[in-house]
């Protein structure tokens, strides 16, 4: 009658085995739709993001180019505002404020120091000339000649006098140097005429010094070139920064999706050796695996062992060891991870007892997923508890 109950009992789990399968088998491949579908779904939004990133490497190029050209335009428009400024000096030398008018007894000072030299040749080569000059009886041309040269004093007394006007001191004394030692040398042209010793200038003589005075105030100072250049390295430098900093956070952004993208890889791959693994593993290999797990850390928590004597339990019927002596469960007595007063769970004792006695397993290489009950929320913690394994393993 016993051997009966066993064969009706065993026919029950096979029907409730069969009836399960189909469902298990539907339910894992709809989970691995599920994680395909999500993997598209991220290679869509990582395209989307490095989209993005074109779309701002470009806006920001075409942001310094148009801040280059504003730039240029602000740099032209100084130099006219400067223009401007000239010309109303020069226009206006009578209503110069307390400031204009020291920037311009600036401008002086500069090219007073720079062309002392100059005037000096100048009155050197008219001093040449009148030794030089050539006797001719035509009143006209000698006319002519003296009225060219002496215009040479006036504009450059008109300056000096110009100088004259202002408080500096230092200035004052460098204007009269310059002003006293032309009038010396036209004095001698003016004292040769009166004994009619007439000449005529030598046209390679400059005509207009003012020109020249005019040219030297409007270019910049050594100071002022200095400064512009100062000025334009650090625009050089900072340009430079903000293209190193453009540059690393270009590398940063590439580097984190790199990095990102490895992460999701070793995540699939590792998902995947995971599903496989689970696929494939056996009766045996996962009691196989438990018993290292539970070796390996004595970490295991009564908690744990209990839903293994509910899964073990599920399978007992399957594979028909029969009752266990008692003598065989004093082996596990050296087990770490519980004392020998937990040994009196039942659920604790099976558990035991069938990672030690595996291999009177009737079909240790049974499939798992194949002897699952159709209790689904057994079933969730069944699976669980085999990714764990698989994981431990994995990780390992």
């Amino acid at each position: 009658m016993r051997k009966n109950m066993q064969a009706t009992q065993n026919k029950q789990i096979q029907e409730e085995t069969n009836k399960l399968l189909p469902q298990e088998i539907n339910a894992i491949q709809d989970k691995n739709k599920i994680l395909a579908k999500d993997n598209d779904t991220l290679k869509e939004k990582l395209a989307t993001e490095q989209q993005g990133v074109k779309d701002l490497d470009r806006e920001n190029t075409a942001l310094r180019d148009e801040i280059k050209t504003l730039k240029e335009q602000l740099k032209e428009k100084q130099q006219e505002i400067e223009q401007l400024k000239n010309n109303q000096t020069q226009q206006k030398p009578n209503e110069l404020t307390q400031e204009e008018q020291e920037e311009e007894d600036k401008k002086a000072q500069i090219w007073i120091n720079r062309n002392l030299n100059f005037l000096s040749d100048v009155i050197k080569e008219i001093k040449q000339e009148i030794a030089n000059l050539i006797y001719d009886n035509e009143i006209q041309q000698h006319i002519t000649s003296y009225v060219n040269t002496w215009a040479i004093y006036l504009e450059a007394q008109n300056y000096c006098n110009s100088i004259l006007q202002r408080k500096n001191h230092s200035l004052l004394l460098k204007a009269r140097q310059i002003q006293d030692t032309i009038e010396a040398y036209l004095n001698m042209l003016v004292k040769q005429k009166n004994n009619n010793n007439i000449y005529r200038a030598n046209p390679t003589i400059p005509a207009e010094i003012a020109d020249f005075i005019d040219a030297q105030l409007k270019k910049p100072s050594a100071k002022q070139l200095e400064e512009q250049k100062k000025q334009q390295e650090i625009e050089e430098q900072r340009e430079k920064e903000e293209r190193e900093k453009e540059e690393r956070e270009k590398e940063e952004r590439e580097k984190e999706e790199r990095e990102k993208e490895e992460r999701e890889k070793e995540e699939r791959e590792k998902s995947n050796k995971m599903q496989q693994k689970l696929n494939d593993m056996t009766l045996q290999n996962f009691l196989e695996l438990k018993i290292q797990t539970m070796k390996n850390e004595y970490e295991t928590t009564i908690s744990e062992i209990h839903y293994l004597g509910v899964i073990l339990g599920k399978f007992y019927g399957y594979l028909n060891l029969g009752e266990l002596p008692e003598e065989q469960l004093r082996e596990f007595k050296d087990c770490k991870s519980l004392t020998w007063d937990e040994y009196n769970d039942k659920q604790n004792i099976l558990v035991m007892a069938l990672l030690k006695l595996k291999i009177q397993l009737k079909n240790p290489h049974i499939k798992i997923q194949s002897i699952l009950k159709d209790n689904k929320e057994d079933n969730n913690m069944i699976m669980n508890m085999f990714e764990d394994i698989v994981r431990y393993e994995l990780e390992a």
